[in-house]
């Protein structure tokens, strides 16, 4: 009994490898745009491949019973069935009831995540429900933290209101996932928010909280948090950073924001502001620092079956290798025999 015998029997039948090749074919279809039909036909194809290796598994059970199949290779055959069955079912599920996205809360900000409407982005399978969703995620506190390579990274403090109103507080950092139910809550990146007031005369043209984005340097040897941005109606072009030597090691203190505005490639003014403080600059425009709030993002996906999928590619490899050990083993008996 060599591996190809243990193979071959399997492979003639047609039901334990057309509707995989079917399923593989419509998923290369699907992705690529060249056919549009609902995903549940795909779905169908993968579930008819599973039932394919069940039917199998069933059956060789029944002749390793009438000893038709000697016993190692009944179990070696199995173990790759199972592992088959295991690796498309999960992939599968994990398909059709995946759900992702991710949010944006300053902080002491709460939003409900049901209906998408507060989201910055969001993905979800097929079959996935959005009832999982129903809760609102507030963002308590972000704390920035130092590493020992001189960067730093963000813990946010989540606080979960689900729909019965019962709350949940919990912690999400680089190294930190938030289970919820069926849902991860995930760290995702982070910055602070300046709010900028810029006027000219008795008018003000431009008032808001401006996230700033953290920019990696040197592999995350350290971090800068800066943004630029344009008024249309002015045509300025402005450009801040927040100075973080103003900060102390919690990344706390009397921050200094670090400006710099243009016009049609001319320089208007430039300079450090501390919260509350305006500058004069050209064309009678002035330029303050009214305040200063943390962002945090937060991203968010349904628990999935990446682990089981990797189990049953194991327990796949495990079968081809007893395989092939029952191979050699039953080769060396010919040979001895002879």
């Amino acid at each position: 009994m060599t591996v190809s015998n243990i193979l071959v029997p399997i492979m003639r039948r047609w039901y334990v490898w057309a509707f995989l090749a079917a399923a593989v074919l419509d998923w290369i279809l699907l992705t690529n745009g060249i056919v549009g039909h609902p995903f549940w036909v795909l779905a169908v194809f993968v579930a008819l491949a599973v039932m394919g290796w069940v039917v199998e598994s069933f059956r060789t059970v029944a002749l390793a019973t009438r000893r038709s199949l000697p016993p190692a290779s009944a179990g070696a055959r199995l173990l790759m069935l199972a592992g088959l069955i295991m690796v498309f079912g999960s992939g599968a599920i994990n398909w059709l009831w995946s759900l992702q996205g991710y949010v944006v809360l300053k902080e002491r900000e709460a939003m409900p995540l049901h209906g998408g409407a507060h989201l910055m982005a969001f993905e979800s399978g097929p079959l996935s429900s959005e009832g999982s969703l129903d809760l609102t995620l507030q963002l308590e506190e972000l704390t920035l933290v130092p590493t020992p390579e001189g960067g730093l990274h963000a813990r946010s403090r989540l606080r979960i209101r689900g729909a019965d109103g019962k709350v949940t507080v919990t912690d999400v950092s680089p190294r930190q996932i938030a289970p919820y139910g069926s849902l991860r809550f995930y760290q995702g990146a982070f910055g602070f928010a300046p709010r900028i007031v810029i006027v000219r005369g008795d008018d003000t043209v431009f008032d808001a909280v401006v996230p700033f984005m953290t920019q990696v340097h040197d592999r995350g040897a350290y971090l800068s948090f800066e943004e630029a941005f344009t008024i249309e109606d002015e045509g300025l072009e402005v450009w801040g950073g927040i100075d973080l030597s103003s900060l102390d090691e919690a990344f706390r203190g009397h921050a200094m924001l670090v400006v710099t505005v243009h016009r049609g490639g001319q320089q208007l003014g430039q300079g450090r502001l501390s919260i509350g403080h305006f500058a004069e600059i050209e064309d009678g425009y002035r330029i303050g620092f009214a305040g200063l709030e943390r962002w945090s993002e937060i991203d968010f996906s349904r628990r999935n079956y990446r682990r089981q999928m990797v189990w049953g590619f194991g327990l796949f490899l495990v079968g081809l290798v007893a395989a092939a050990v029952n191979s050699g083993l039953t080769g060396r008996r010919s040979d001895s025999t002879g």
